[in-house]
């Protein structure tokens, strides 16, 4: 979500956590290694637009899967009826209907990389303005208050077993957007996990 290169996790950066002999100063929550994390899914799922937006892009990633699904199961079937009947084909009928099958394989392949490529657009309109406004909060923290780096605890790879609550920075994020007018009051809704992933799963079968 937040940029990989400013919060993914590192074992150097990680170890500085564990390096002997650092105090904990008073006032900063960077004051230990100048280290400090966020929980980046926890501050997404605070913002109702957030929230409402990943709602709006599962509805969207169900319905790319059934319109595939449904040219898969055309393809599919294709084939079989092909298998059944190849037996009695001329060579030439043969080739002629095995060129119809290519084609609809890559017209397949061809629309779902246009769904793919559809839902990516969709998600970062939805959903990149809302992350980037979460990234502005975060940087103008860390220089704030004298941090390094900001590990995003939830970032895939992540690897925090425990950690210091006084370096936990999310609560604060949360605080200064709900000051700003980012997380408004919203009726209770379902939290939507974050990372969604793109509409086709695999690569459509071959008939």
């Amino acid at each position: 979500m937040m940029r990989r290169d400013v919060l993914m996790m590192t074992a150097a950066a990680a170890a500085l956590l564990l390096a002997p002999g650092i105090a904990h100063a008073q006032g900063s929550p960077c004051a230990l290694g100048k280290v400090a994390i966020v929980q980046g899914a926890k501050i997404l799922n605070s913002m109702p637009k957030y929230i409402q937006a990943e709602s709006l892009l599962v509805k969207d990633q169900d319905a790319y899967k059934v319109e595939i699904a449904k040219l898969q199961g055309a393809l599919d079937s294709a084939g079989a009826q092909f298998q059944d009947k190849s037996a009695l084909l001329s060579a030439t009928a043969k080739a002629a209907e095995t060129k119809k099958l290519q084609d609809q394989y890559l017209q397949l392949q061809q629309h779902t990389a246009e769904l793919e490529q559809k839902f990516a657009q969709q998600r970062a309109e939805l959903t990149g303005p809302i992350e980037q406004r979460v990234q502005d909060v975060i940087d103008g923290m860390r220089a704030e208050y004298g941090c390094a780096i900001i590990f995003d605890a939830n970032a895939q790879g992540g690897n925090i077993a425990s950690v210091d609550k006084s370096i936990d920075l999310t609560q604060r994020v949360i605080d200064r957007l709900k000051a700003a007018g980012d997380t408004p009051p919203a009726p209770p809704t379902t939290k939507v996990p974050t990372g969604i992933k793109p509409p086709a799963a695999s690569t459509p079968r071959k008939p």
